[in-house]
């Protein structure tokens, strides 16, 4: 297999790991608030990754990477942009809308990265790749109905300005990763970033006290869920994906989160697909294929 399809099969799972994400999110999110799930699930997955990142760079004589105090700098910005901002909005979206209409709204980030790598990064957008973009765009905006079947505006925004934090993520996370940086370093980073700055939030905001709430089996599942596959394997996959083509090539497979998403939500959630999803989810299918061909 050559390195350029290793890196779409490694994005590929990424992304249906986050697709099936947003269903359990919404439903994990009944017996925690937003800040406590993070906050544990930051801690969580920071305190799993530290021993392996120590492990995977003992034959190193350097257990910090050499960067500049710009790289550094742009290292924690992107950090909290990856954990702490990103997701924040999103979950706080995700508590406002529908698990179909957040995992939809989500899918549009290709977009943002796609036009944002184009004028940061260089990233060279063939027509292919623009005729792909718009005709997977066209299929989002048909599932999702604009204005129509919109839930809830609040929700749906939070979850749009995600999008807009997970592209200051992509284009910075592509220009780090040009310093060789290994995507399970940046992984255990970034993590740990969005617990030391979650933690305040934690203390001085109102939460549920995990000794006053009751959590039954499948929620800790939904939790565990989220720190191991939606957490560890997923975004070192993404990462390790992404060293080998365009962040905008990357993230066009963002179009398929719906494509995992609704069954879920649709049998588990027992929210509705319409018959204008089914056309939607096709058209949105054949163009991040489009996009994604090469000759």
């Amino acid at each position: 297999m050559s390195a350029r399809n290793k890196a779409y099969l490694y994005i590929l799972i990424s992304i249906a790991i986050w697709g099936v994400a947003g269903p359990v999110i919404k439903y994990t999110l009944g017996y925690f608030d937003t800040i406590t799930f993070l906050t544990l699930r930051f801690g969580l997955t920071s305190l799993i990754l530290i021993p392996f990142w120590l492990v995977n760079e003992r034959h190193h004589r350097h257990l910090f990477p050499k960067l500049t105090l710009i790289d550094w700098f742009t290292l924690i910005i992107t950090g909290l942009m990856a954990t702490t901002i990103q997701l924040g909005l999103l979950f706080f979206g995700f508590e406002r809308t529908t698990a179909i209409e957040g995992t939809l709204i989500s899918s549009m980030a290709p977009i943002f990265v796609a036009l944002a790598g184009h004028y940061f990064l260089g990233d060279h957008i063939t027509i292919r790749e623009r005729v792909g973009m718009i005709i997977a765009l066209i299929g989002t905006f048909i599932i999702v109905g604009l204005p129509n079947n919109i839930t809830s505006i609040l929700g749906n925004v939070l979850v749009l300005l995600a999008n807009l934090a997970w592209t200051v993520e992509a284009i910075l996370s592509k220009k780090l990763l040009r310093h060789n940086l290994s995507p399970l370093f940046l992984t255990t980073f970034f993590f740990l970033v969005g617990f030391i700055s979650i933690t305040p939030i934690y203390f001085f905001t109102n939460h549920y006290e995990l000794s006053t709430i009751n959590i039954p089996l499948a929620g800790w599942l939904g939790f565990t869920y989220m720190v191991f596959l939606s957490g560890i394997v997923a975004y070192s996959l993404f990462y390790k994906g992404q060293k080998t083509i365009e962040a905008s090539e990357a993230n066009m497979f963002t179009y398929l989160q719906p494509l995992f998403a609704t069954p879920l939500a649709y049998f588990w959630l027992h929210e509705p697909i319409t018959p204008i999803f089914v056309v939607g989810a096709t058209i949105t299918a054949v163009g991040v294929f489009v996009a994604s061909l090469k000759p």
